[in-house]
């Protein structure tokens, strides 16, 4: 129990000394290639990228439905309901956050339209998106990030 309050107060610390060195917020738009630069450049084989994002997690339960008066009651309850789980290393609303019902819930519908797409939606989309995401084409690739959330929603 020791152990994970410790490896807790480890990564908030990590966090909180992040937010405050990070030099992110010094990006310039300099850095930003010329589009002349891009025009001239050779033309290169294609490659389709497709991003599905992770379905709601309990951290977004908290921070992404607005900042309204709601905000402070969800933000209270996530606290209390990490200070419930402090002892427990592998669970935490504000590291690695998992899945919340609606997230599951997100996870399945993506999963229901891979398997049966809707017949409307057929017409207009390329048929090969489909494959790519089902990995049913030749070179597919499909990459998810170590987080719970991501894990759950591409498994």
């Amino acid at each position: 129990a020791a152990a994970a309050l410790l490896r807790k107060q480890h990564l908030a610390l990590l966090g909180l000394a992040h937010l405050l060195v990070s030099r992110d917020k010094a990006w310039s738009k300099s850095a930003v290639p010329d589009s002349d630069v891009i025009k001239a450049m050779e033309p290169q084989a294609s490659k389709r990228i497709i991003f599905v994002r992770h379905g709601e997690s309990q951290w977004n339960e908290v921070f992404n439905k607005g900042f309204g008066p709601s905000f402070l009651i969800r933000l209270v309850r996530a606290v209390l309901r990490e200070l419930g789980m402090l002892l427990n290393p592998q669970d935490s609303i504000f590291v690695d956050s998992a899945l919340n019902e609606e997230g599951w819930d997100q996870a399945l519908g993506v999963m229901q339209f891979l398997k049966d797409p809707p017949k409307a939606l057929l017409e207009s989309l390329d048929p090969i998106v489909l494959d790519i995401l089902r990995g049913e084409k030749e070179r597919s690739v499909i990459v998810a990030s170590n987080l719970r959330r991501a894990i759950g929603t591409a498994l």
